[in-house]
């Protein structure tokens, strides 16, 4: 996280409206990522022990409780899409 930080403090010392704001998506975006990334594999139950305390450390709980919901309501789909497409109707 401490290349994102000079990152952010880059983009405000510049004073420049766009960097700033490409930053702040460019940070969210990449917890965003981060965030599915270890739901995904916690999904799997292959989570690093590194990747768990960088979780706990940096992340927030409502985040990963989110997108862990989310990756449970899209295998239940997934589930039901294969089970239509299996068994005749």
């Amino acid at each position: 996280m401490s290349s994102h930080n000079s990152i952010l403090c880059c983009a405000r010392k510049s004073k420049s409206t766009l960097a700033f704001v490409f930053t702040l998506v460019f940070i969210s975006q990449s917890s965003i990522k981060n965030t599915f990334k270890s739901v995904a594999a916690a999904f799997f139950g292959v989570q690093k022990n590194s990747n768990r305390k960088r979780d706990f450390a940096q992340g927030k709980a409502t985040h990963f409780i989110m997108a862990g919901i989310i990756a449970v309501l899209i295998f239940i789909a997934v589930l039901i899409m294969i089970v239509n497409l299996i068994v005749p109707t």
